[in-house]
């Protein structure tokens, strides 16, 4: 019973960083229609990103932080207007074939950069003795849920109240009608792109730090895509519960199953939990059910 505890328990936290990534994933499909494969990547830039500059620079971490936010803001900026700008109009697979080859691209420079050995993220967070019953819970899956929590309940508002953020949901609602309102959509398609690239910054500095950080880290794209496409690709309350879901299915069969299927049947599981929802919901648990009527 501790061990399911304890699986249990980091599996919410696991899973509260995934909902705070598919969010990302789903700002970018909701502003733009494209499928953003590249997210895993930037997800492990981000946290690169945090691991120079607190551990190789040794910055302050609010100093740190702010360095990290501007080089991912950098990156964001550039991929949207140089690659995928010049494709608005294009074929849904030319655009997710850049995105793949953007993930590919951003693996290997990391991997030319900082080689493919496990490094430990510097360790800023304070640490703290959880206990529930007899189960220690290391501080940093505290941490895991207390900050992806507070940046999804920060995104909700910011989505729900700022004049920003309506006119990206209305945006993401009718592009046409936008444009006649005389709103930049060019603007929101970027902004969409930095948003969701800080996104990525937080949860590449989570997972840093409750893995290691190595290049490997961009695989959080496939239990992310599925998390996802679970929820529904363009619902937000969606994406949170596909990334609890996958996240705490996970652990368990990681602990569970881990020594009859081998570690990486945690990679593939995701997927037939994907291959599952979507026999029974097509368009997700929450997704949009779209009817083209001909």
């Amino acid at each position: 019973m501790d061990y399911f505890l304890f699986l249990l328990i980091t599996g919410i936290a696991t899973g509260f960083v995934y909902a705070l990534l598919a969010l990302g994933f789903v700002v970018i499909y909701k502003a733009t229609r494209v499928l953003n494969f590249a997210q895993g990547g930037l997800v492990m830039l981000g946290g690169y990103f945090c691991f120079t500059t607190l551990g190789q620079f040794g910055l302050h971490p609010l100093l740190a932080f702010s360095l990290a936010a501007i080089a991912s803001i950098t990156i964001a900026i550039l991929i949207e207007r140089y690659l995928l700008k010049p494709l608005i109009g294009k074929s849904l697979l030319s655009l997710v074939m850049v995105t793949i080859g953007l993930g590919s691209i951003i693996e290997g420079f990391a991997i030319a950069l900082y080689g493919t050995d496990e490094q430990a993220m510097p360790e800023v967070l304070p640490e703290f003795a959880v206990s529930i019953g007899s189960v220690y819970i290391p501080s940093i899956y505290v941490w895991a849920i207390i900050i992806s929590s507070i940046l999804i309940v920060a995104l909700f508002l910011f989505f729900k109240f700022s004049n920003l953020g309506i006119v990206m949901r209305a945006v993401s609602n009718n592009q046409p009608g936008a444009l006649s309102m005389g709103i930049r959509v060019n603007h929101i398609f970027a902004i969409s792109w930095i948003l969701a690239s800080l996104i990525a910054l937080a949860g590449g500095f989570i997972l840093g730090s409750i893995s290691m950080m190595s290049p490997s880290l961009s695989i959080v794209i496939y239990p992310l895509f599925a998390a996802v496409i679970i929820g529904g690709l363009d619902s937000i309350p969606g994406a949170l519960i596909g990334g609890l879901v996958i996240g705490v299915l996970q652990l368990l069969v990681a602990g569970y199953l881990g020594d009859l299927t081998g570690a990486s049947f945690k990679t593939v599981f995701p997927f037939l939990i994907l291959l599952l929802v979507l026999m029974i919901k097509p368009y997700g648990l929450f997704g949009t059910h779209e009817v083209e009527r001909l």
